[in-house]
Protein backbone atom coordinates (compact mmCIF):
# COMPACT_ATOMS: atom_id res chain seq x y z
CA UNK A 1 0.00 0.00 0.00
CA UNK A 2 2.91 2.37 0.80
CA UNK A 3 4.25 1.53 -2.96
CA UNK A 4 1.04 2.43 -3.88
CA UNK A 5 0.59 5.95 -2.61
CA UNK A 6 3.99 6.42 -3.02
CA UNK A 7 4.06 5.86 -6.93
CA UNK A 8 0.45 7.67 -6.80
CA UNK A 9 2.10 10.81 -5.36
CA UNK A 10 5.14 10.55 -7.77
CA UNK A 11 2.28 10.08 -10.62
CA UNK A 12 0.81 13.53 -9.53
CA UNK A 13 4.51 15.26 -9.22
CA UNK A 14 3.97 17.04 -12.28
CA UNK A 15 0.70 18.55 -12.08
CA UNK A 16 1.76 20.87 -9.27
CA UNK A 17 4.58 22.81 -11.10
CA UNK A 18 1.37 24.05 -13.15
CA UNK A 19 0.45 25.70 -9.78
CA UNK A 20 3.81 27.11 -8.59
CA UNK A 21 5.69 27.83 -11.68
CA UNK A 22 8.42 24.74 -12.47
CA UNK A 23 8.19 22.67 -16.02
CA UNK A 24 8.44 19.38 -16.79
CA UNK A 25 9.69 17.88 -19.51
CA UNK A 26 7.91 14.84 -19.85
CA UNK A 27 3.88 14.28 -19.87
CA UNK A 28 2.48 12.50 -16.97
CA UNK A 29 2.10 8.67 -17.16
CA UNK A 30 1.87 5.59 -14.61
CA UNK A 31 5.21 3.84 -14.28
CA UNK A 32 4.15 0.83 -11.97
CA UNK A 33 1.91 -1.88 -11.58
CA UNK A 34 0.88 -2.10 -8.13
CA UNK A 35 0.23 -5.52 -5.85
CA UNK A 36 -0.32 -6.54 -2.42
CA UNK A 37 1.02 -3.80 -0.44
CA UNK A 38 1.71 -3.43 3.40
CA UNK A 39 1.78 0.02 5.02
CA UNK A 40 1.67 1.92 8.56
CA UNK A 41 -0.28 4.69 9.37
CA UNK A 42 2.94 6.77 9.81
CA UNK A 43 3.47 5.82 6.28
CA UNK A 44 -0.12 6.99 5.19
CA UNK A 45 0.22 10.33 7.05
CA UNK A 46 3.83 11.06 5.47
CA UNK A 47 2.51 11.10 2.16
CA UNK A 48 -0.72 12.95 3.04
CA UNK A 49 1.90 15.77 4.72
CA UNK A 50 3.77 15.68 1.47
CA UNK A 51 0.94 16.28 -0.73
CA UNK A 52 -0.08 19.03 1.68
CA UNK A 53 3.07 20.76 1.74
CA UNK A 54 2.94 20.75 -2.13
CA UNK A 55 -0.57 21.97 -2.01
CA UNK A 56 0.38 24.50 -0.03
CA UNK A 57 3.59 25.25 -1.64
CA UNK A 58 1.47 26.03 -4.96
CA UNK A 59 -0.85 28.03 -3.45
CA UNK A 60 1.80 30.85 -2.23
CA UNK A 61 4.07 30.47 -5.80
CA UNK A 62 4.81 33.49 -7.06
CA UNK A 63 5.29 33.08 -10.60
CA UNK A 64 3.95 30.64 -12.71
CA UNK A 65 3.87 28.82 -16.29
CA UNK A 66 3.26 30.69 -19.97
CA UNK A 67 -0.13 28.54 -20.29
CA UNK A 68 0.12 28.60 -23.68
CA UNK A 69 -0.95 25.05 -24.40
CA UNK A 70 2.14 23.91 -25.71
CA UNK A 71 3.74 20.72 -23.54
CA UNK A 72 4.15 20.61 -19.58
CA UNK A 73 3.13 24.70 -19.69
CA UNK A 74 -0.45 24.10 -19.29
CA UNK A 75 -3.68 25.28 -21.24
CA UNK A 76 -4.49 28.72 -22.71
CA UNK A 77 -6.12 30.97 -19.98
CA UNK A 78 -9.61 32.11 -21.78
CA UNK A 79 -11.81 34.24 -19.72
CA UNK A 80 -15.20 35.13 -21.75
CA UNK A 81 -18.59 37.14 -20.92
CA UNK A 82 -16.71 39.74 -19.16
CA UNK A 83 -18.90 43.15 -19.73
CA UNK A 84 -17.07 46.51 -20.65
CA UNK A 85 -18.70 49.28 -22.61
CA UNK A 86 -17.87 49.84 -25.71
CA UNK A 87 -16.21 46.66 -26.90
CA UNK A 88 -16.24 42.98 -27.12
CA UNK A 89 -15.00 40.81 -23.98
CA UNK A 90 -11.89 40.95 -22.46
CA UNK A 91 -9.89 38.22 -24.35
CA UNK A 92 -6.64 37.84 -22.68
CA UNK A 93 -3.13 39.27 -21.39
CA UNK A 94 0.05 38.69 -22.64
CA UNK A 95 3.75 40.09 -21.18
CA UNK A 96 6.01 40.75 -22.98
CA UNK A 97 9.63 41.38 -22.52
CA UNK A 98 11.75 44.68 -22.54
CA UNK A 99 9.95 48.08 -22.82
CA UNK A 100 7.30 46.78 -24.81
CA UNK A 101 5.36 45.52 -21.56
CA UNK A 102 1.60 44.82 -22.04
CA UNK A 103 -0.83 43.64 -24.71
CA UNK A 104 -4.45 43.88 -24.08
CA UNK A 105 -6.54 42.24 -26.42
CA UNK A 106 -10.18 44.29 -26.68
CA UNK A 107 -8.79 47.08 -25.22
CA UNK A 108 -8.52 51.05 -25.61
CA UNK A 109 -6.13 50.95 -28.64
CA UNK A 110 -3.89 54.13 -30.28
CA UNK A 111 -3.71 56.53 -27.96
CA UNK A 112 -0.72 58.19 -26.00
CA UNK A 113 -1.79 57.76 -22.12
CA UNK A 114 0.94 59.95 -20.80
CA UNK A 115 4.08 61.86 -22.05
CA UNK A 116 6.03 61.25 -25.31
CA UNK A 117 6.19 65.07 -25.65
CA UNK A 118 9.10 66.88 -27.02
CA UNK A 119 10.83 68.54 -24.35
CA UNK A 120 11.36 72.37 -24.70
CA UNK A 121 13.79 73.26 -27.52
CA UNK A 122 15.20 77.01 -29.31
CA UNK A 123 15.85 78.16 -32.93
CA UNK A 124 18.66 76.14 -34.40
CA UNK A 125 18.63 73.46 -32.27
CA UNK A 126 20.56 69.91 -33.70
CA UNK A 127 18.71 67.66 -31.24
CA UNK A 128 15.37 67.08 -29.79
CA UNK A 129 14.15 65.12 -26.77
CA UNK A 130 10.97 62.86 -26.67
CA UNK A 131 10.10 62.38 -22.91
CA UNK A 132 9.69 59.20 -21.23
CA UNK A 133 5.86 58.02 -20.93
CA UNK A 134 3.51 55.25 -21.98
CA UNK A 135 1.01 55.12 -25.38
CA UNK A 136 -0.95 52.44 -27.07
CA UNK A 137 1.03 51.05 -30.14
CA UNK A 138 -2.28 49.15 -31.87
CA UNK A 139 -2.77 47.16 -28.49
CA UNK A 140 0.51 46.78 -27.70
CA UNK A 141 1.90 49.28 -24.69
CA UNK A 142 4.84 50.85 -25.07
CA UNK A 143 6.31 51.83 -21.99
CA UNK A 144 9.51 55.04 -21.70
CA UNK A 145 11.41 54.91 -18.46
CA UNK A 146 13.82 57.87 -19.65
CA UNK A 147 13.88 60.37 -22.37
CA UNK A 148 15.06 59.62 -25.65
CA UNK A 149 17.65 62.09 -27.94
CA UNK A 150 16.94 62.36 -31.23
CA UNK A 151 20.58 64.10 -33.09
CA UNK A 152 19.42 64.90 -36.98
CA UNK A 153 23.01 64.27 -38.02
CA UNK A 154 22.71 60.84 -36.34
CA UNK A 155 22.03 58.04 -39.18
CA UNK A 156 20.83 55.60 -36.70
CA UNK A 157 18.26 58.46 -35.26
CA UNK A 158 16.40 57.91 -38.85
CA UNK A 159 13.35 55.18 -39.33
CA UNK A 160 15.54 53.96 -42.67
CA UNK A 161 19.15 54.48 -41.09
CA UNK A 162 19.78 57.18 -43.26
CA UNK A 163 19.90 61.30 -42.11
CA UNK A 164 17.37 63.50 -44.10
CA UNK A 165 19.11 66.62 -45.66
CA UNK A 166 16.88 69.62 -45.53
CA UNK A 167 19.51 71.79 -47.52
CA UNK A 168 16.94 71.85 -50.37
CA UNK A 169 14.60 73.71 -48.75
CA UNK A 170 12.74 73.98 -45.38
CA UNK A 171 10.45 71.29 -44.07
CA UNK A 172 8.73 69.37 -41.16
CA UNK A 173 10.22 66.25 -39.53
CA UNK A 174 7.76 63.66 -37.91
CA UNK A 175 9.20 61.50 -34.86
CA UNK A 176 7.50 58.22 -34.42
CA UNK A 177 7.46 54.88 -32.41
CA UNK A 178 7.40 51.52 -33.97
CA UNK A 179 5.55 48.26 -32.33
CA UNK A 180 9.12 47.43 -30.40
CA UNK A 181 9.34 50.80 -28.64
CA UNK A 182 11.84 52.77 -31.11
CA UNK A 183 11.75 56.28 -31.47
CA UNK A 184 12.83 57.60 -34.35
CA UNK A 185 12.58 60.59 -37.04
CA UNK A 186 10.55 60.19 -39.74
CA UNK A 187 11.60 62.77 -41.98
CA UNK A 188 8.82 64.57 -44.38
CA UNK A 189 6.44 62.04 -43.68
CA UNK A 190 3.21 62.30 -41.93
CA UNK A 191 0.80 60.31 -40.52
CA UNK A 192 -1.49 59.09 -43.15
CA UNK A 193 -3.13 55.87 -41.56
CA UNK A 194 -5.91 55.69 -38.42
CA UNK A 195 -5.42 52.15 -37.15
CA UNK A 196 -2.63 49.26 -37.21
CA UNK A 197 -3.51 46.19 -37.36
CA UNK A 198 0.03 44.35 -37.70
CA UNK A 199 3.40 45.07 -39.55
CA UNK A 200 3.62 43.52 -43.00
CA UNK A 201 -0.31 44.47 -43.74
CA UNK A 202 -1.53 48.23 -44.42
CA UNK A 203 -3.97 49.70 -41.70
CA UNK A 204 -6.89 51.47 -42.67
CA UNK A 205 -7.02 55.46 -43.45
CA UNK A 206 -10.62 56.45 -43.34
CA UNK A 207 -10.01 58.33 -39.58
CA UNK A 208 -8.20 60.30 -37.77
CA UNK A 209 -4.48 59.62 -38.91
CA UNK A 210 -2.25 58.09 -36.00
CA UNK A 211 0.55 56.27 -38.19
CA UNK A 212 2.84 56.36 -41.18
CA UNK A 213 3.28 53.45 -43.18
CA UNK A 214 6.51 52.82 -44.51
CA UNK A 215 5.09 50.06 -46.41
CA UNK A 216 6.44 47.26 -43.99
CA UNK A 217 6.03 49.14 -40.83
CA UNK A 218 3.49 51.55 -38.98
CA UNK A 219 4.88 54.37 -37.17
CA UNK A 220 3.22 55.99 -34.20
CA UNK A 221 3.65 59.62 -34.80
CA UNK A 222 3.87 61.83 -31.66
CA UNK A 223 4.80 65.50 -32.56
CA UNK A 224 7.01 67.29 -35.39
CA UNK A 225 9.49 69.80 -35.59
CA UNK A 226 10.21 72.66 -38.38
CA UNK A 227 13.57 72.07 -39.40
CA UNK A 228 15.75 74.92 -41.46
CA UNK A 229 17.91 74.37 -44.70
CA UNK A 230 21.25 74.44 -42.09
CA UNK A 231 19.35 71.27 -40.47
CA UNK A 232 18.49 72.62 -37.65
CA UNK A 233 15.25 73.77 -36.37
CA UNK A 234 13.69 76.56 -37.72
CA UNK A 235 12.06 77.79 -34.22
CA UNK A 236 11.51 76.63 -31.05
CA UNK A 237 8.96 75.32 -29.34
CA UNK A 238 7.25 74.28 -26.29
CA UNK A 239 4.69 71.35 -25.69
CA UNK A 240 2.44 70.61 -22.76
CA UNK A 241 -0.47 67.38 -23.94
CA UNK A 242 -1.71 67.86 -27.10
CA UNK A 243 -0.73 71.70 -27.09
CA UNK A 244 2.43 72.99 -28.83
CA UNK A 245 2.94 76.65 -28.34
CA UNK A 246 5.79 78.49 -30.82
CA UNK A 247 8.65 80.27 -28.75
CA UNK A 248 8.59 83.08 -30.97
CA UNK A 249 4.84 83.22 -33.05
CA UNK A 250 5.97 83.17 -36.80
CA UNK A 251 4.52 85.76 -39.37
CA UNK A 252 1.75 84.29 -41.52
CA UNK A 253 1.09 87.78 -43.22
CA UNK A 254 1.07 91.35 -43.56
CA UNK A 255 -1.34 91.59 -46.60
CA UNK A 256 -4.85 93.51 -46.45
CA UNK A 257 -8.04 91.82 -48.19
CA UNK A 258 -11.27 93.48 -47.75
CA UNK A 259 -12.56 89.83 -49.72
CA UNK A 260 -12.33 86.57 -48.02
CA UNK A 261 -8.88 85.52 -48.81
CA UNK A 262 -8.65 82.38 -51.69
CA UNK A 263 -6.17 79.98 -49.91
CA UNK A 264 -3.05 79.08 -52.02
CA UNK A 265 0.12 81.08 -50.14
CA UNK A 266 1.06 81.71 -46.51
CA UNK A 267 -0.09 85.07 -47.19
CA UNK A 268 -3.74 84.30 -48.65
CA UNK A 269 -4.06 82.09 -45.27
CA UNK A 270 -2.32 78.72 -46.18
CA UNK A 271 -0.77 77.62 -42.66
CA UNK A 272 1.27 74.22 -43.97
CA UNK A 273 4.57 75.70 -43.45
CA UNK A 274 3.72 76.79 -39.70
CA UNK A 275 1.31 74.02 -38.65
CA UNK A 276 2.14 70.43 -39.33
CA UNK A 277 -0.09 67.94 -40.78
CA UNK A 278 -1.01 66.33 -37.20
CA UNK A 279 -3.44 69.65 -36.59
CA UNK A 280 -6.51 70.99 -37.48
CA UNK A 281 -6.23 73.70 -34.86
CA UNK A 282 -4.28 76.78 -35.37
CA UNK A 283 -3.53 79.48 -32.44
CA UNK A 284 -3.01 82.65 -34.43
CA UNK A 285 -2.73 86.30 -32.87
CA UNK A 286 -3.94 88.63 -35.27
CA UNK A 287 -3.66 92.64 -34.92
CA UNK A 288 -5.87 95.40 -36.88
CA UNK A 289 -5.08 99.14 -37.09
CA UNK A 290 -6.76 101.92 -39.11
CA UNK A 291 -5.72 105.18 -39.02
CA UNK A 292 -8.01 106.84 -41.11
CA UNK A 293 -11.68 108.26 -41.61
CA UNK A 294 -13.62 105.08 -41.63
CA UNK A 295 -15.62 104.50 -38.84
CA UNK A 296 -14.22 100.91 -37.24
CA UNK A 297 -11.25 98.33 -38.05
CA UNK A 298 -11.98 94.65 -37.79
CA UNK A 299 -10.17 91.27 -39.06
CA UNK A 300 -12.15 87.46 -38.90
CA UNK A 301 -10.97 84.08 -39.52
CA UNK A 302 -12.48 81.30 -40.06
CA UNK A 303 -11.45 77.84 -41.85
CA UNK A 304 -11.26 77.61 -45.66
CA UNK A 305 -14.31 76.41 -47.51
CA UNK A 306 -16.81 77.62 -45.02
CA UNK A 307 -19.33 80.27 -45.73
CA UNK A 308 -20.24 82.14 -42.38
CA UNK A 309 -20.26 85.91 -43.27
CA UNK A 310 -18.27 86.89 -40.28
CA UNK A 311 -17.53 90.26 -40.80
CA UNK A 312 -20.87 91.48 -39.05
CA UNK A 313 -20.36 89.50 -36.27
CA UNK A 314 -18.35 91.92 -34.19
CA UNK A 315 -17.79 89.40 -30.91
CA UNK A 316 -16.48 86.93 -32.95
CA UNK A 317 -13.45 88.98 -34.49
CA UNK A 318 -11.09 91.70 -33.45
CA UNK A 319 -13.14 95.02 -33.83
CA UNK A 320 -12.55 98.85 -32.58
CA UNK A 321 -13.51 102.26 -33.50
CA UNK A 322 -11.61 104.32 -36.10
CA UNK A 323 -8.32 105.97 -35.14
CA UNK A 324 -7.52 102.81 -33.44
CA UNK A 325 -5.84 99.39 -33.54
CA UNK A 326 -6.32 96.17 -31.52
CA UNK A 327 -4.48 92.72 -30.96
CA UNK A 328 -5.82 89.36 -29.73
CA UNK A 329 -5.24 85.58 -29.87
CA UNK A 330 -7.97 83.45 -31.99
CA UNK A 331 -8.34 79.31 -32.09
CA UNK A 332 -9.73 78.56 -35.59
CA UNK A 333 -10.01 75.02 -37.39
CA UNK A 334 -8.17 74.40 -40.24
CA UNK A 335 -9.94 72.93 -43.58
CA UNK A 336 -9.39 69.11 -43.32
CA UNK A 337 -6.11 67.91 -45.74
CA UNK A 338 -5.05 71.22 -46.72
CA UNK A 339 -4.04 73.19 -43.57
CA UNK A 340 -5.85 76.52 -44.60
CA UNK A 341 -7.59 79.05 -43.50
CA UNK A 342 -9.35 82.51 -45.10
CA UNK A 343 -9.48 85.95 -43.94
CA UNK A 344 -11.06 89.52 -44.11
CA UNK A 345 -10.35 92.63 -43.20
CA UNK A 346 -12.81 95.64 -42.63
CA UNK A 347 -11.48 99.08 -43.02
CA UNK A 348 -9.74 101.36 -45.20
CA UNK A 349 -6.94 100.95 -47.26
CA UNK A 350 -3.96 102.18 -45.37
CA UNK A 351 -5.00 99.37 -42.68
CA UNK A 352 -2.10 97.82 -41.14
CA UNK A 353 -2.47 93.98 -39.90
CA UNK A 354 -1.00 90.89 -38.80
CA UNK A 355 -1.61 87.98 -39.00
CA UNK A 356 0.68 85.59 -36.91
CA UNK A 357 0.59 81.90 -35.85
CA UNK A 358 1.61 81.60 -32.00
CA UNK A 359 0.81 77.66 -32.09
CA UNK A 360 -1.48 74.74 -32.48
CA UNK A 361 -3.30 72.09 -30.88
CA UNK A 362 -2.17 68.28 -32.13
CA UNK A 363 -5.04 65.85 -33.60
CA UNK A 364 -2.87 62.14 -32.57
CA UNK A 365 -3.26 62.28 -28.70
Amino acid sequence: MLEFLSDLFNSYLPLIPFLIGFAYPTALSRTKDWGTEIMTDSDLEGVFDAIITWVNAASHATTGHKHDATTSEAPKILATNLDRTGGSAFQGVRVNSGETAFEFKALPSDAILSGFELTTFAVDATAIVVKQGVLLHGVTVIKKTAPTTLTFATAGNWWDGAADSYAGGQGWCYVGVDIDGNIKLLGANPPDKSSYASDGVEGDASGTKYYWWDGATHWRVIGAVRVDTDNKTAWGQLQSGNMVMLDIPQNMSTARSYTWTAAGSKAAGDCATLIPALSDMGVFGLYVNHSGTQTRAGIWIRPNGTTWEGITHYANGLWIGAGNGIGGQRRCMLEAGTQKINYIVDTGDDAIIEIDVEGYVMNIR
